[in-house]
């Protein structure tokens, strides 16, 4: 990234095309002063890459070619590329070839390249560089890596760089990333380093993250940890995970905990999980599991989870769960979704399963949306999902779309409600 910006193949900080700068030629060549046991015969390489990289006179080339030339630096030749980076008269050019041939250091000599990113003034390209040189450097010696970070200033960049360090080292060793997490001044950087460590704690060794999440504040940040340690401890030891939930307070951590859990076992057992969630107590969070359980099973068998929702004495779990099932198959088998909804007894349930089918098959096959949405009872549910229909439709097919509804059989002055909806203002 170039300032927060990705540059994809070609250079994305291009622009429109132009020749290429006299200037930076001209520039680039009071740079070709190799000094050093090496000398000329050392460099040559590296100049050569880099004058031709600036004959380029499509500007998308030229940055492309100085990406490249940064991409080979040796760690040698290092001090002569960023000092000709930095004579380079354009922007791009300069952002471009500092942060390819920086990037490369952390990889060939992380710590180097830390320690020189670091005297860099504040900036969000500092900021970003940095980031990501942690990530090489704390692969290869975590601890190094942490005590480099911690004599950061406080800034911005600071902060990333510690979160960076936690996420990274955690992978490797969660314990020893706890252990200095744990010995920070108590901070906001701290916090987020926690997070991070916890997040992929719960990945690798759920069990024991569990007692770490325990002590953790109340909130929605304990409650998304809560969750993250049941999915991935469900998928590792079912029983030791619902024995753990079961276990924690009534309310919001419980029913992140059963939710997730749900999901978890239902990307492999479908069937038991939605049986396991008909046994938890009623609730919403019982409802939001049942969601959780049908949303997953959508993705392996859609016809059987709306079955399952559909028959479901439970009207809040009906709802929940058809809705998440008309998320993942409406867009998909739009046919398939709409048939299974003709084939349900009409009534208000069966209204509001054709109104999550219509928001979801509506951007893709308008025309199937409309006709399904004509089957809902209600006047005013079916009208305003009509109005989404033919709203997705103009879009597309606009005679189409008022062809259809001049012989919709609907009555004249919701047509005519309908028809303004859509005309443009």
């Amino acid at each position: 990234q170039v300032e927060g910006r990705e540059i994809p193949k070609g250079g994305s900080l291009a622009g429109e095309r132009s020749p290429a700068s006299a200037a930076s030629r001209s520039h680039w060549r009071t740079c070709q002063r190799p000094t050093g046991a090496g000398g000329l015969k050392e460099t040559r390489p590296c100049l050569t890459s880099l004058a031709q990289a600036l004959r380029h006179q499509a500007v998308q080339k030229r940055l492309q070619a100085l990406w490249d030339t940064g991409a080979r630096v040796s760690a040698s030749q290092m001090p002569l590329v960023l000092r000709a980076a930095a004579r380079l008269p354009e922007l791009r050019e300069r952002m471009v070839l500092r942060q390819s041939a920086m990037q490369h250091w952390g990889e060939l000599d992380p710590a180097a390249a830390f320690a020189y990113v670091a005297r860099l003034p504040e900036s969000q390209f500092k900021t970003n560089l940095l980031r990501a040189i942690a990530m090489d450097f704390v692969k290869k010696a975590p601890p190094e890596a942490a005590a480099a970070a911690a004599k950061l200033p406080p800034s911005r960049s600071r902060n990333a760089v510690i979160s960076a360090i936690a996420r990274g080292w955690a992978a490797s060793n969660a314990r020893a990333a706890w252990e200095w997490v744990d010995q920070l001044p108590d901070s906001e950087e701290k916090r987020e380093a926690t997070d991070g460590v916890l997040f992929v704690w719960a990945h690798n060794d759920p069990a024991f993250a569990s007692a770490a999440v325990a002590a953790h504040q109340p909130g929605r940040k304990k409650d998304s940890m809560i969750g993250d340690v049941a999915f991935y401890w469900a998928e590792r030891d079912l029983p030791a995970a619902i024995q753990w939930a079961r276990h924690l307070p009534a309310g919001e951590e419980r029913d992140a905990a059963f939710g997730s859990l749900a999901e978890s076992w239902a990307n492999r057992h479908p069937r038991a999980a939605a049986a396991f969630v008909l046994t938890l107590p009623p609730s919403p969070g019982r409802e939001q599991a049942a969601a959780r359980v049908a949303w997953s099973w959508a993705k392996q068998h859609p016809r059987a989870a709306a079955n399952w929702a559909w028959q479901s004495r439970d009207q809040g779990i009906r709802a929940q769960a058809i809705q998440k099932v008309m998320e993942v198959w409406a867009p998909v088998e739009p046919r398939a979704a709409a048939a299974w909804l003709a084939s349900l007894p009409a009534g208000p349930a069966r209204d509001q399963a054709i109104r999550d089918f219509a928001s979801q098959a509506a951007p893709w096959t308008p025309p199937l949306a409309a006709r399904t949405a004509m089957l809902i009872a209600d006047p005013s549910l079916r009208a305003n999902t009509l109005r989404q229909c033919l709203s997705s439709w103009v879009e597309v097919d606009a005679p189409a779309a008022r062809q259809w509804l001049r012989q919709a059989p609907l009555p004249p002055a919701q047509k005519s409600q309908l028809r303004s909806a859509d005309s443009p203002s």
